[in-house]
């Protein structure tokens, strides 16, 4: 055990998170492309309401949807207050 005491650890890994409208449609337009997916390996990603339902249903989704659809949802503030705790860890 006396050689655990001498262990230099490496340095850490910068991260930066950037939680912005774009990036929040982009993620809902590659979930949605995957949603059978995640159907058949009884995964359950979040998507904006109106987006789920329109999964749920199986009608079909414009690029547009999303775009409202996650504009709608988007919190600015919420977002900032949970990449600040992220950053913290």
């Amino acid at each position: 055990m006396e050689g655990i005491k001498n262990i230099e650890l490496e340095p850490l890994i910068e991260t930066e998170f950037l939680y912005v409208l774009e990036n929040e449609v982009n993620l809902v337009k590659y979930l949605c492309s995957k949603y059978d997916w995640y159907i058949e390996n009884r995964y359950k990603p979040i998507y904006p309401k109106s987006i789920q339902k329109k999964l749920e249903n199986g009608e079909p989704i414009a690029e547009e949807d999303i775009e409202l659809a996650v504009s709608e949802e988007f919190d600015v503030e919420t977002g900032e207050k949970q990449m600040k705790i992220l950053e913290e860890e």
